[in-house]
């Protein structure tokens, strides 16, 4: 059995599929760009709103650090400048109810003797000539005393190590200031330069640099603001304290700074007295100092100013420990001063009057060991013409993490870095990220930051139109190939219905024509004529019936009803008319299987529609197998399971490989028939598939070596 699929002609596309192809591509296109450019758009706006939360929880932790810091400065900027000596003496003293002692009869010991902030390492002095000296390490009869009643030796000892530590970084900070000063000048030559060349920028660049200025200077106004902030607070802390100290002062403090400065030098005093105090007492106490000094010599003539008084509380304590002369102790032991080394040291004058002026305090960065940087508070103390540094050394690893302990719900990967240079020639991005009150930058990563939600309303509007469009093209692309696929079925269908008519039409003509015009004498030829027309009639008829059912199947109106019947009576009706047409074509039929068992079983089915499908089979077997060696067709009939299997199996030529999957397809004939070699229109296999199908079985070419095998499957009756 030959070919039974139709040679699908190649038909050039229509103009108007081709005109969709095109117009689908052009909206495809539109939409990629424009899905492009709003993505684009979104990422930038992402960009923008990323950099701009960024940037305030950049600028909120800021504010958060120096409103940490602010309040240990201001502490600090309060505290009066005399509290950084060991000891100092006291306002409003009395030595006995009814007698008030002067300035200078009793001293106290400095809070910042016995200070224990874990934050602060050491507090010191330096004075002009670079002595360096802390209240928390007292030397001589200071240390004695403070050893005695208020700290321990191990205090002292340890605070002793810190100031000899400090007094190295300064050291070391000496030596790198010029070479630090000339790398100034250079960068600030090179930066010069670069804004000359900078001047013949585009338009464009100047646009960008524009953006970027204005960035920059919200950066720059927001650490000048919080300096700002961070100033005012300290000023205002320290102002009043002066302020109040300088009050509660003047009453108390009989003597004003130059004349305890005249006293501590063994000078007349031109002060009045002390409440309570006869002027001659004082004109005595006078003398009696300048006996001392005259007794004393050059000890006597370094007598710290800063401790103006202090004789007669170093007198009680070596008197009280056996010592003989009391003149003597004091000299040997205010050799020292406040300071550690051996030196002599004059320290500035204890005064508590206009002419102390002290200074803001300004954090700076010095070497220390190791490579790492200390961080040190300093300000400048005018005393009248005389000018000391005062400060405190910070434990910078201890006041990092309480600082950062403020900001760690905003910006948890943060860290601050030293800056070491002047906030004068840092880039304005650099100062967006300083604390005001530490030069100190804070270090984050922008992907420490949580990030923005991955979906958008844009990108789900854009996944809408995607999906609408695709969908339309999709349909259209439906459309256009059912309408291509409908145009080639109707070329084939007309070209099979043309071809199969052709040739009935043709023989009727010519055999009516010669029978009219009485050509034909014969009664034999005349019989045969009008046998050949009646067959040719026959074949217009199941032309015209087969192309009527295909339209009927395809508009899918009702069949018959289904009868209930027996295999044999069923087959009984049907196997003698294909035993007929199997004999006409010079061939057998083979009936194999069809048992009593099988005869017997029931089924629900349409006698006529099962046989147009094994009539359709038997002649398609007569047409491609009439020339094959064996001139059998096989007739088998099973039952498997709850189904009924007949086979239909010739021994022609066979279905090629490449035209299987197209056999049952309406129209469809084998390129090597579809010129006519075998009639046919190509849709007696589509019809019988329909036809099983609406029996509720199937119709399947199965795997045969030699000729072609059909299966008819009809579902039994339990």
């Amino acid at each position: 059995m030959s070919v039974r699929t139709a040679d699908v002609m190649a038909e050039p596309s229509p103009r108007w599929t081709r005109l969709v192809i095109v117009g689908v591509a052009l909206v495809i296109a539109a939409l990629v760009w424009i899905t492009w450019q709003a993505l684009r758009l979104e990422d930038r706006e992402r960009a923008a709103r990323r950099d701009a939360a960024f940037q305030e929880s950049l600028r909120l932790a800021l504010w958060r650090m120096d409103s940490a810091l602010t309040p240990i400065i201001a502490r600090e900027a309060a505290r009066p400048y005399f509290e950084y000596q060991s000891f100092y003496p006291a306002d409003r003293a009395m030595r006995s109810l009814e007698e008030p002692a002067t300035i200078d009869d009793v001293l106290v010991p400095s809070p910042l003797l016995t200070a224990s902030d874990p934050t602060i390492r050491v507090y010191f002095q330096r004075e002009m000539s670079g002595t360096l000296t802390s209240p928390q390490a007292p030397q001589g009869w200071s240390q004695r005393v403070a050893e005695g009643a208020y700290v321990t030796p191990y205090v002292t000892e340890a605070a002793r190590g810190q100031v000899v530590a400090l007094r190295g970084m300064f050291e070391n900070q000496r030596k790198t200031a010029a070479k630090l000063e000339q790398e100034r000048i250079r960068d600030q030559r090179d930066a010069e330069s670069d804004k000359q060349l900078s001047s013949t920028t585009s338009a464009d660049e100047k646009g960008e640099q524009f953006a970027d200025s204005v960035k920059k200077s919200d950066n720059v106004s927001d650490y000048l603001q919080r300096r700002s902030v961070a100033s005012q607070a300290a000023n205002v802390v320290s102002g009043g304290a002066q302020q109040a100290m300088e009050q509660g002062r003047s009453d108390a403090a009989p003597m004003n700074t130059a004349a305890r400065t005249a006293k501590a030098r063994g000078e007349p005093s031109t002060a009045r007295p002390a409440a309570g105090k006869p002027e001659e007492d004082v004109k005595i106490e006078a003398a009696g100092q300048s006996d001392a000094k005259d007794k004393t010599g050059e000890a006597a003539s370094v007598v710290p100013p800063a401790m103006p008084g202090i004789a007669p509380l170093v007198a009680a304590f070596d008197a009280s420990s056996g010592a003989s002369d009391a003149v003597a102790k004091v000299g040997e032991s205010e050799m020292y001063g406040n300071g550690l080394s051996e030196t002599p040291v004059v320290a500035p004058v204890v005064q508590i009057d206009p002419a102390v002026r002290p200074g803001e305090f300004i954090a700076k960065w010095l070497p220390g060991a190791g490579g790492e940087s200390e961080l040190v508070f300093t300000r400048e103390v005018l005393v009248g013409t005389s000018r000391i540094e005062q400060g405190f050394w910070v434990n910078w690893p201890l006041l990092r993490e309480q600082v950062m302990s403020s900001a760690r719900e905003l910006l948890p990967a943060a860290s601050l870095r030293p800056v070491m240079e002047s906030p004068d020639v840092l880039p304005a991005e650099t100062l967006g990220r300083m604390l005001a009150s530490v030069p100190a930058e804070l270090i984050v990563e922008r992907g420490a930051l949580a990030a923005g939600p991955a979906w958008s309303p844009l990108r789900s509007a854009l996944l809408a139109t995607w999906l609408v469009v695709l969908a339309a093209v999709v349909g259209l692309v439906y459309v256009a190939r059912a309408a291509t696929q409908l145009a080639e079925r109707r070329g084939r269908f007309v070209s099979a219905v043309t071809h199969e008519l052709r040739t009935p039409l043709t023989t009727f003509r010519m055999y009516s024509q010669m029978l009219a015009d009485g050509m034909v004498t014969s009664q034999d030829a005349q019989r045969d004529y009008a046998k050949t027309l009646y067959d040719e009639s026959g074949r217009l008829a199941r032309i015209v019936e087969s192309v009527l059912d295909y339209a009927r199947l395809g508009k899918g109106k009702s069949q018959q009803p289904l009868d209930v019947t027996t295999v044999g009576e069923m087959l009984a009706g049907i196997v003698p008319g294909l035993q007929g047409h199997a004999s006409v074509a010079g061939l057998t039929l083979d009936v194999r299987g069809l048992s009593d068992a099988t005869s017997q079983r029931a089924l629900a089915t349409d006698e006529s529609r099962v046989q147009r499908i094994l009539l359709n089979l038997v002649e398609n077997a007569c047409k491609y197998a009439r020339d094959s060696a064996d001139k059998r067709i096989e007739f088998i009939v099973e039952v498997e399971h709850r189904d009924l299997r007949v086979r239909v199996r010739d021994f022609g030529p066979g279905v090629p490989l490449s035209e299987r999957a197209a056999i049952f397809k309406p129209f469809t004939r084998g390129e090597a028939h579809a010129h006519g070699s075998v009639p046919g229109l190509g849709l007696g296999l589509a019809l019988c598939r329909a036809l099983a199908e609406q029996l509720g079985g199937s119709l399947a070419l199965t795997g045969h070596a030699g000729g072609a095998e059909f299966t008819l499957t009809l579902p039994l009756q339990a």
